[in-house]
């Protein structure tokens, strides 16, 4: 009786059926994922953003309204090691509004790729 015996041809096939189905439906779903964290990331970076650019205006330029975001890096308030993505332009400007409806004060940030701040991103 033969002591050595390996996997035959039809074994190792099983196996390998096995694994692409396994990759097959695991594929999608791993790419869902990585377009969601890639979301998460920009929606944080634009947080961030809008947060230390209310700062600066608050701190710096109270008469001001629109800021460009290298200025905010420039004056400190923020560093470009704080932003995960390589997608954020920062000659963008970030436009600051106070509503004031009936005693309720609301503010609005928004981005915009000019300085007068009128064709938003």
């Amino acid at each position: 009786m033969n002591k050595n015996r390996g996997f035959t041809l039809v074994e190792l096939l099983a196996v390998l059926v096995v694994l692409g189905i396994i990759a097959t439906i695991s594929t999608p779903a791993i790419i869902n994922q990585v377009k969601k964290s890639r979301s998460n990331i920009n929606s944080a970076n634009l947080k961030l953003i809008y947060s230390r650019g209310e700062t600066y205006i608050r701190e710096q330029h109270k008469d001001i309204t629109c800021v460009k975001i290298l200025d905010i890096v420039d004056a400190g308030y923020l560093t470009k090691k704080e932003i995960v993505s390589e997608n954020i332009d920062y000659n963008a400007y970030l436009k600051y509004n106070i509503n004031n409806n009936n005693g309720n004060i609301s503010y609005e940030l928004k981005l915009y790729n000019d300085s007068g701040c009128s064709n938003e991103i």
